[in-house]
């Protein structure tokens, strides 16, 4: 070991390596705790991309800011910056059985990141991280890999200051690499960004307006009247449902059933989301029998601290009158069962 390095510390992003690395499974699809898919990707693992490359990435915003000195430590000619895209690492499909060697490199590169790898690869540019480290590790190793080229998206609502994002948004792969392949037999050039304004969505990555009810409810009563992604009719239109209502509905039974358990859910703020969600979660709620009331269901136990808890919550109802029901009538969500005003 060498010395200065005994006491290492890694946080954050540099502990991705590590799910991935130490999952039981073979093939891996690694998310980010803020991502999701909207399309099962279980047939991904099944797919030609996959199966052709073993390793698939998908694209950033920017360009490639690598410094020529990473090129010159690998004793290869530094290629032109105008032909590699920089990598979103929130979500990868990764076999470890053909890839073992780049995750091991993943690894290093990022137990050294802040300290030597993070600045090489991106140059202290925009979005420094982990995230070039799993696209660079396969260049290393002149392994396979395939990086959409569809450019990620992004989704949002407008506000007197302005457009404000929510959530980026990453396309079908196999779609993308029948095109890559469609280009490769006519002989035409590959675009490191391409703009397929048809291209299916498949992977949102809520990044901007993190998908937790105690921060949701902050985001509401600052927001009131807000869609966190535009105008219903849009939404529709891109996903051919009202998905944001959907990602309302699983917010709404999370803060309702498992508010009391969450990690990062403390006693004040609990309090605030008994009044902020009050009349969804009681009095009949979207996903609770109309026989029993909101205290017992979350709280359980009964006795007196059960009834303490129960007089609480009712205090608290009295007093702030089920702001969350509220704003989700004006945000266009009044046809949920159970949300009144």
């Amino acid at each position: 070991m060498i010395p200065q390095y005994e006491n290492l510390k890694i946080a954050r992003y540099q502990y991705k390596i590590f799910a991935v690395i130490l999952s039981s499974f073979e093939e891996v699809l690694f998310l980010d705790a803020d991502n999701f898919p909207i399309v099962d990707p279980v047939e991904w693992m099944e797919s030609k991309v996959f199966k052709d490359m073993g390793y698939v990435l998908w694209p950033d915003f920017w360009w490639a800011t690598t410094s020529p000195h990473y090129f010159q430590v690998l004793n290869v000619p530094t290629p032109s910056l105008l032909s590699l895209g920089t990598t979103e690492s929130g979500q990868i499909i990764i076999s470890k059985r053909t890839h073992s060697d780049v995750l091991l490199l993943v690894l290093y590169y990022n137990i050294f990141g802040p300290s030597f790898y993070y600045p090489l690869l991106t140059q202290c540019d925009a979005g420094e991280g982990d995230k070039e480290t799993w696209l660079y590790a396969a260049i290393a190793l002149e392994k396979n890999y395939y990086q959409v080229r569809q450019k990620n998206g992004i989704i949002g609502h407008h506000t007197d200051e302005g457009f404000k994002s929510a959530s980026m948004m990453q396309h079908d792969p196999q779609a993308d690499y029948s095109t890559y392949l469609k280009e490769e037999r006519e002989e035409r050039e590959h675009l490191v960004f391409r703009k397929d304004k048809t291209a299916e969505v498949v992977f949102m990555h809520h990044n901007l307006i993190k998908l937790s009810p105690v921060e949701m409810v902050d985001w509401i009563k600052k927001n009131v009247g807000m869609r966190m992604w535009g105008p219903k009719e849009d939404t529709i239109r891109k996903f051919k449902e009202d998905l944001e209502r959907a990602v309302w509905e699983e917010l709404l039974w999370v803060a309702c059933e498992y508010g009391d358990s969450l990690v990062n859910w403390n006693e004040e703020v609990c309090e605030g989301a008994d009044g902020a969600l009050g009349r969804d979660c009681g009095k009949g709620g979207l996903w609770r029998s109309e026989e029993k009331v909101w205290g017992q269901q979350t709280y359980g136990g009964g006795g007196e601290e059960e009834e303490g808890r129960v007089g609480k919550w009712n205090e608290i109802q009295g007093g702030i009158d089920t702001e969350f029901g509220i704003h989700l009538l004006d945000i266009g969500l009044d046809d949920f069962h159970g949300v009144t005003s």
